[in-house]
């Protein structure tokens, strides 16, 4: 199993539905995964760290390379070509999340998407629902995978 902590950078202004909540991250274990000789990893678990105590509703977008959703706290607008990049989405609702009074958690186990992107694997997020407002750095997302 290895574990990879992602914080993406976040707008600290209101989001709406559908929002492009943060833009394309490398995911590090996937390159050194893929330079080993296993090109394709098995995504098992997820967990959200809400520090902002938001507890919205995302979608985690995994790409084979980079995409433009679209602009930073601003309505989805991905091309065709860039859609085609898409390897798997993977929804965090709100009854996902535990409350721990100043933060929420959420977990989500046996997702079991595959992931096999050319070289690079990416993850993007997307708003749910609701109109959260967020700190810079406030959401952390851990990603399990097996080989």
């Amino acid at each position: 199993m290895k574990v990879v902590e992602i914080t993406p950078v976040l707008s600290t202004s209101a989001y709406a539905d559908n929002d492009v909540l943060f833009v394309p991250i490398a995911v590090s274990t996937y390159a050194r995964a893929y330079e080993t000789g296993f090109p394709a990893l098995k995504l098992v678990s997820i967990a959200v760290l809400d520090e902002a105590d938001q507890a919205q509703a995302m979608d985690l977008v995994f790409t084979a390379g980079t995409v433009t959703l679209g602009t930073l706290n601003d309505a989805v607008n991905i091309s065709d070509a860039d859609a085609r990049k898409v390897l798997g989405i993977v929804t965090i609702a709100t009854a996902d999340y535990v409350d721990l009074v100043n933060s929420q958690v959420a977990t989500k186990r046996d997702v079991n998407l595959i992931l096999q992107p050319n070289d690079t694997l990416y993850l993007s997020g997307i708003v749910g629902s609701g109109t959260p407002t967020y700190a810079a750095s406030s959401l952390r997302i851990r990603l399990g995978f097996e080989d």
